[in-house]
């Protein structure tokens, strides 16, 4: 669905300009698979799962074993930043074609 949509508004061709809405929908796929299933580069979803398992598995250990009733919420947040700023800095670094 987010990719759907993020093509749909901003996407080239987006929904205002696309000669279909199947077009933009393709195109919407053809990233989405791109992005979590292409095995020609060590991004992905299987490294998307290690970082998951990584983070959460402690975490989980962490929030349920260790802290108090009251400091699970507050600790469940916090791996829940560090997980998506640990997705954040594996995807968000530029391609090494964006550097030059």
């Amino acid at each position: 669905m987010y990719y759907t949509l993020k093509e749909a508004l901003c996407g080239q061709p987006n929904i205002f300009e696309a000669d279909s809405p199947t077009k933009v929908g393709t195109t919407a796929l053809s990233k989405y698979y791109k992005n979590n299933f292409d095995r020609s580069s060590e991004e992905g979803l299987l490294a998307d799962w290690l970082a998951f398992w990584k983070i959460w598995i402690i975490g989980d250990v962490v929030v349920y074993g260790c802290c108090p009733m009251w400091a699970r919420l507050p600790m469940n947040h916090v791996f829940s930043f560090v997980y998506i700023c640990v997705l954040s800095f594996m995807r968000g670094a530029p391609t090494p074609s964006e550097k030059q």
